[in-house]
C-alpha cells in the first residue's frame, strides 16, 4: 500500500518539514537531563525532577514533542483522514481534518507526559548502566508487541469506522481523532517510550527506527507481523534481563 504513489504525500510531505525541524533545531533540547543529587533512589527523585524543569523549560519540551508526533504519526493517518474528508464533503473537509488532528494530537500530547515521566524515572533508576534502562525498555517494548491487545489496538488504528453523527462535521471528526488516538496510543505507547531512553543524535535514531516499524505495522502484512510473536517474547525476556543484570 505504501507504494501505490502520491496520494500520501499530503501525509508524508509535513512528516519530512517536521524531522527537517528536529534535526537543524538543535537548541530545543528534547529530554529533560536528570542530574539529581545522589543518595537513596526515592529522596533523590523529586530533586532531579526540580534541576530538570529548571534547566529545560516546558514550553519548548511540548513543541519538540509536537513536532516529534508530527514526523512520526501523519504518514500513519491516511485511511481516518479519508473518512473525514469524504464524510465533510467539498466545504467542510478542510475543517473536519484540523478538528480531526488537533483532538488526535491533543490525546497524544497528554500521553507524552506520563510516558517521559515513567522514562526518566527508569533512567534514574539505572544511572549505573548505560544499557540497563534502554534494554528494559526494550524487553517491555517487545513484551507489548506480542500481545492481543496490541494487535486489537493496532486494528482498531486503521479500521475504525467513523460514526455518523447528529452533531456538526467538525465535531464529529473530533470526535473521531480521540477514539482513532485511544487506539493508536494503546498500539504505540511502548514503542513511543523508546526514544525518551536516550538522548542527542541517539534519539533522533531511536525515532526514525520506531517510526519506520509503525509504518510496516499499519501497511504491511499482517501475516508477518503475527508470525513474530514467539521471536519478540524472546527478544523481551532475552532484552529485559540483560538490562536487569546490568544494574
Amino acid at each position: 500500500m505504501i507504494a501505490r504513489g502520491a496520494r500520501y504525500w499530503p501525509l508524508a510531505a509535513p512528516s519530512l518539514l517536521a524531522w527537517v525541524f528536529l534535526l537543524s533545531w538543535s537548541i530545543i533540547p528534547i529530554l529533560p537531563d536528570l542530574c539529581g543529587p545522589g543518595g537513596h533512589f526515592w529522596t533523590s527523585v523529586p530533586a532531579s525532577f526540580e534541576i530538570a524543569l529548571r534547566i529545560n523549560p516546558l514550553p519548548p519540551l511540548f513543541l519538540s514533542w509536537l513536532v516529534m508526533l508530527c514526523a512520526m504519526m501523519l504518514p500513519l493517518l491516511h485511511v481516518p483522514l479519508m473518512q473525514v474528508r469524504a464524510g465533510g464533503g467539498t466545504r467542510r473537509g478542510d475543517s473536519a481534518v484540523l478538528a480531526f488532528l488537533i483532538a488526535y494530537l491533543a490525546i497524544w500530547m497528554a500521553m507524552i507526559v506520563p510516558l517521559v515521566a515513567l522514562t526518566s524515572l527508569l533512567r534514574l533508576a539505572t544511572a549505573s548502566s548505560a544499557l540497563a534502562g534502554p534494554l528494559i525498555a526494550l524487553g517491555i517494548a517487545a513484551a507489548w508487541q506480542a500481545t492481543p491487545v496490541k494487535r486489537h489496538c493496532l486494528h482498531r488504528c486503521g479500521e475504525t469506522p467513523m460514526p455518523r453523527s447528529g452533531f456538526a462535521h467538525e465535531l464529529a471528526a473530533a470526535r473521531h481523532g480521540v477514539m482513532v488516538a485511544g487506539a493508536c496510543v494503546g498500539s504505540c505507547w511502548a514503542l513511543m517510550a523508546l526514544p525518551f531512553c536516550f538522548e542527542g543524535a541517539p534519539h533522533l535514531l531511536v525515532m526514525a527506527a520506531v517510526a519506520l516499524l509503525m509504518l510496516y505495522e499499519r501497511y504491511g502484512r499482517a501475516s508477518a507481523y503475527r508470525g513474530g510473536q514467539v521471536g519478540l517474547i524472546a527478544l523481551a525476556v532475552i532484552a529485559t534481563g540483560a538490562g536487569l543484570l546490568l544494574l
